[in-house]
């Protein structure tokens, strides 16, 4: 029964003004079920939502399952979408009325990592899915990693001073701050990594712990290949070097700022001062 119409003349009807006005199956973007898409890096509400997972680097000889994903959706497109409720190949009828179903696209996996680096990548993911579209984004990560949001700001400039990767790119962000960070100024000194942060003059994070620049919007990381472009809206964000072993003389000598030629000691990110 599609909508209240009771014979089989209504139900034609109805299908009528659902092909000449509703986006038919096969148009538009494909999608699981024809779901509406609401990518992780937006807020949304819905009773379930599919992800799709494209990957098959353990498999030697037969590859293919890393298109699985997509197969699904422009197989699932082939059928008429219903007014309500989800089609069910095996009774040929819809079902899950008034359940609410998107489609969140895909899982991006990395394929050369070890499985601690997985778990790792998979809780923060995790823990920054849960916070996307809500008024503290970064809070569930937070939790997980003891860090702290340094500061919202917007891009201004990039002094380079060398670009070779790995060995010899250095360079300077220069920033300005927005939101709560409005009237505030931030530099980022780069030797490949994050080395140090200031505000205003102030120096109020240091390597050797980890220090990340987001997206604003899409709260992905940034590298330092060029990724911090002027006007862009970023989030930096730091948390504790995973080894302890950084913190003790022997790893502040390695990775600490003055072995960078910097003129001053490694400040904690949790105990500077941040306004």
């Amino acid at each position: 029964m599609l909508l209240g119409a009771t014979t089989k003349a209504q139900q034609f009807k109805l299908g009528i003004y659902l092909m000449r006005y509703t986006e038919l199956a096969f148009t538009g973007p494909a999608t699981f079920f024809k779901a509406p898409y609401r990518p992780l890096t937006e807020p949304w509400q819905a009773e379930v939502g599919l992800l799709g997972l494209p990957y098959d680097f353990a498999v030697g000889y037969r590859p293919g399952a890393r298109f699985a994903p997509n197969a699904l959706r422009e197989a699932s497109g082939r059928y008429a979408p219903g007014p309500e409720g989800w089609f069910d190949l095996e009774t040929e009828t819809y079902r899950l009325q008034g359940v609410h179903l998107v489609d969140a696209g895909d899982v991006d996996p990395a394929q050369l990592e070890y499985h601690e680096t997985f778990r790792r990548i998979t809780e923060a993911a995790r823990a920054l899915r849960a916070g996307r579209g809500t008024a503290r984004p970064l809070q569930p990560l937070i939790e997980l990693t003891g860090g702290r949001l340094l500061f919202e700001a917007e891009a201004e400039a990039t002094d380079w001073r060398h670009t070779e990767p790995y060995t010899f790119r250095e360079l300077t962000y220069r920033l300005r701050g927005v939101g709560p960070d409005a009237g505030a100024t931030f530099r980022i000194w780069v030797k490949n990594e994050h080395h140090a942060v200031w505000r205003d003059s102030a120096v109020i994070a240091t390597s050797p712990d980890i220090i990340a620049l987001l997206d604003a919007e899409s709260l992905r990381p940034l590298t330092t290949l060029g990724d911090v472009t002027p006007g862009r809206r970023v989030i930096a964000f730091a948390m504790k070097a995973m080894d302890s072993q950084w913190h003790t003389p022997a790893g502040l000598a390695l990775l600490g700022p003055r072995h960078f030629g910097l003129d001053f000691d490694y400040v904690p990110f949790d105990r500077a001062a941040t306004a």
